[in-house]
């Protein structure tokens, strides 16, 4: 299986790179009919937060490791846009997500996120960076 995946993710790279997909609003690896598909926010951004100056979430441009929840082991990566937009094509099965902003130090962080892709669909997933301002 994990090998089938390998070779999947490696033709479908290879398949976007030669079509020209530049990765600013939606990335796919893959060519299946299934995966994940969302938005990375970053937020908070301001120290405080006051009522009547709301200071919202804004997209992040970031690296979206996708894992093998069983194994730990990374089996894709994809990019959001700099509009914070990503899609991911993947077969059906369980798999764990996480952002990682530009330039990852100890904070900005995001946080795991474990999602179910059943065939035929893509699920869609709103993932975090937690900027560490409080």
């Amino acid at each position: 299986m994990k090998r089938r995946l390998a070779v999947f993710l490696l033709v479908a790279v290879t398949v976007g790179a030669a079509c020209g997909n530049d990765g600013s609003s939606l990335t796919e690896s893959g060519s299946g009919d299934s995966g994940v598909e969302g938005a990375v926010l970053s937020g908070p951004n301001c120290p405080v937060v006051q009522e009547g100056s709301p200071c919202p979430d804004t997209p992040a441009k970031a690296e979206i490791q996708v894992t093998d929840p069983n194994t730990q082991e990374v089996i894709a990566i994809a990019q959001s846009g700099a509009d914070g937009r990503f899609r991911i094509e993947l077969p059906p099965g369980e798999f764990v997500l996480l952002a990682l902003p530009p330039n990852a130090g100890p904070a900005p962080s995001g946080k795991p996120v474990p999602v179910t892709v059943i065939g035929g669909s893509f699920v869609t997933v709103t993932l975090y960076i937690d900027t560490g301002i409080r």
